[in-house]
This record gives C-alpha cells, sequence and structure tokens, in this order.
C-alpha cells in the first residue's frame, strides 16, 4: 500500500488512515448481517443502475449495503452515541462497492446526514438528503451531496438501489472537508474511527 503524505491547515495525516478503514467497516457489516441479517442487503450494479454509488471507473459489480438503525435504549451497543443514526456522527448507512474484476475499483461509502451550506433547504427535504463521503484502497476520498427534488422518505434507499423506483437526483460533488461540514474532516474522521 502507498503511503502518500500531505499537509493540511498544519497537521500531516495519510491517506492510508483512509484506506486502513475499509477492512475494518466491512467486518463490523459482515458481523452486523449475522446478528441482523436483514439490516445488509447486496444488489449487482450495472450499467443501467446508474446512480448507485460506486467508484467512478467502476462499470459493473457489487455493493453491500448496510442500512445502520437505531435500536431501543436498553440495546444501545457500545459507541452507540458517536455512531447511530441519531448519534454525534449520525451514520445512516454503509456502502461497500467492489468489481471482482478490478479490486482497485473496491470503495467504501459512509452516509451521513447534510450538516451545511444549505440552510434555506425545506426542512423535508433537508430530512430526506444526505450526504456520502467514500474512500478507496489508495486513501483517497471525495464526498456528494443528495438531496431530492421534493420530500421522500424512500430516497435513500432509491439511491442505494434497494427500491424499485429510481430517484430524483440532485447530486453534488464537493470537496471532502466541505461536504461532511468540518474543516478538518480528513484528520477528524480517521482518528475517530467510523468502525
Amino acid at each position: 500500500m502507498y503511503n502518500y503524505q500531505y499537509v493540511k491547515l498544519g497537521t500531516k495525516h495519510r491517506m492510508s488512515d483512509f484506506a486502513e478503514l475499509i477492512l475494518p467497516i466491512a467486518e463490523g457489516m459482515l458481523a452486523m448481517a449475522k446478528v441482523d441479517p436483514e439490516s445488509v442487503k447486496m444488489i449487482h450494479i450495472e450499467k443501467d443502475n446508474w446512480w448507485v454509488p460506486r467508484h467512478h471507473s467502476m462499470v459493473e459489480g457489487r455493493a453491500i449495503v448496510l442500512i445502520n438503525r437505531d435500536v431501543s435504549a436498553s440495546m444501545q451497543p457500545q459507541g452507540a452515541s458517536f455512531f447511530s443514526p441519531s448519534g454525534q456522527i449520525g451514520i445512516r448507512a454503509t456502502v461497500l462497492s467492489h468489481d471482482p474484476n478490478n479490486h482497485a475499483h473496491t470503495q467504501m461509502g459512509v452516509v451521513l446526514p447534510i450538516r451545511h451550506r444549505f440552510d434555506d433547504l425545506e426542512p423535508g427535504r433537508r430530512k430526506s438528503g444526505f450526504i456520502l463521503v467514500r474512500f478507496d484502497r489508495e486513501g483517497f476520498t471525495n464526498g456528494d451531496t443528495y438531496i431530492p427534488i421534493e420530500e421522500d422518505s424512500e430516497y435513500l434507499i432509491k439511491v442505494l438501489g434497494l427500491h424499485e423506483d429510481i430517484p430524483t437526483n440532485g447530486c453534488f460533488s464537493m470537496r471532502f472537508d466541505e461536504t461532511v461540514g468540518k474543516p478538518d474532516a480528513r484528520v477528524y474522521l480517521p482518528t475517530h474511527s467510523l468502525i
């Protein structure tokens, strides 16, 4: 694995911090599938479902989608105050996309609530929308903001390919830190770990 380094905001950090998150998140998804099989789905990515999040070079492959759900207060796992949909980070889902013919196209996506920039957005559209932070095996990161044309409680599962309807997409690609809504997101997320 390459050990890329760069300097941002006076802090050194490695791209490998993100690349190394893929395995533990995937292991967590597998553990969830064993405990709650309904929370994890596998979908086939094809040319026809172009809207499903994936590596920019990937044409066909598979995606494993975990919908993160809140559980009752008596059953809260360790770290729930941070990782649950209602927690500090507010993870709504994770998506592992993979092309079996090209492992370089493996990419992890983490779905988070919209936190930034769209101050005048109607509450229903804000609640339906989400951001998706993505990182690949090289540690390259990017982020997209998804906002439906109108309020849609099923918008997330449509975008993730878990619904028969095509989403009414409004997708904005932005710099990673801007998407997450924290100027130091490349430092913050790996140090808090998404596992």
